[in-house]
């Protein structure tokens, strides 16, 4: 099981939870969803992300949400990969743009060929994981993003910091020197909480996450 997140339309959110709580209007037919979910899915090519953890999850947006000149919250839907075999897609790993290379060469993944019909089949499936908790919207602040991202900064630099090196006593000069075996400190760099990069400030694994395949 792997969590995947895609950034939603703020002003669709309510239509969202309406169906998840109260299922699909009359309407609707069997493999149909209302026109205004569409809106967020548009894309020709799916764009996704890969979340293994909260860390690489508030990283995310914050490199999503960099280009965005003012924003006071965002809206985001976090679910099961399981969705994807269900309608049958198969998601590639492929870069993302954000310029936070090792986000986007580790975490971003695309769905080609994506019909309207296969479409709304995977949009019923994934409202279907709400009633199983599989899934969920979620919203989070600026101020509260930026909190998290100063919090891990300061993490960084409390690990890095509380590593002291490895000396021992040169009796014959009187003076120290480092024993050439000491493991070398890792460098964890700190940066500025907004506009500043990612991937120097915060560097998270670079360990290739991919999806189980079906």
């Amino acid at each position: 099981m792997s969590a995947m997140l895609r950034l939603l339309n703020t002003t669709n959110k309510g239509t969202w939870l309406e169906i998840s709580v109260k299922g699909f209007p009359d309407w609707c037919g069997e493999n149909e969803v209302p026109a205004k979910l569409l809106g967020d899915w548009c894309d020709n090519e799916l764009s996704l992300w890969n979340i293994p953890d909260k860390k690489v999850l508030y990283q995310i947006l914050i490199a999503l949400l960099m280009p965005r000149q003012e924003w006071k919250h965002v809206s985001y839907i976090v679910f099961d990969d399981s969705s994807f075999r269900e309608a049958e897609l198969r998601p590639e790993k492929r870069p993302g743009t954000t310029k936070v290379k090792v986000l986007d060469s580790n975490f971003h993944f695309e769905v080609h060929k994506v019909s309207s019909g296969k479409l709304a089949r995977f949009l019923r499936i994934l409202l279907a994981q709400f009633k199983d908790e599989k899934a969920k919207i979620e919203k989070i602040t600026r101020d509260d993003l930026l909190g998290h991202l100063r919090e891990s900064l300061h993490q960084s630099y409390t690990a890095e910091t509380s590593m002291k090196p490895l000396v021992e006593p040169m009796e014959s000069e009187g003076t120290m020197t480092q024993p050439s075996s000491m493991p070398q400190r890792p460098t964890i760099a700190s940066g500025a909480t907004t506009g500043g990069d990612l991937e120097k400030s915060d560097p998270v694994s670079e360990t290739s996450t991919e999806l189980p395949q079906s």
